[in-house]
């Protein structure tokens, strides 16, 4: 669960140096406007990188739960919402 928006995480990204992972539209919004600081650790933001661990893991969740998975209405929102903040 992202501790943001409160659903399966949509291709989770690690914060650094914290380590924290979110949703990827989440972090795009977390690092539009410096400075950066983390929602949960409220530590200073260095960057974010994909959390491939995670996301096997996430991956596996939603094999075995797939009620849980997101719609395709829900992941084109998301999709939108990755290509406003890219950097």
């Amino acid at each position: 669960m992202c501790p943001i928006c409160f659903s399966v995480q949509h291709q989770p990204t690690s914060l650094t140096p914290c380590g924290h992972s979110f949703c990827k539209g989440c972090c795009a919004r977390l690092l539009k406007d410096a400075p950066y600081s983390c929602p949960l650790c409220r530590g200073q933001v260095a960057g974010a990188s994909p959390n491939h661990s995670l996301g096997g893991v996430i991956d596996l969740f939603l094999t075995m739960n797939p009620e849980r998975a997101q719609g395709d209405k829900e992941l084109a929102g998301l999709l939108l919402l990755y290509s406003r903040y890219r950097s």
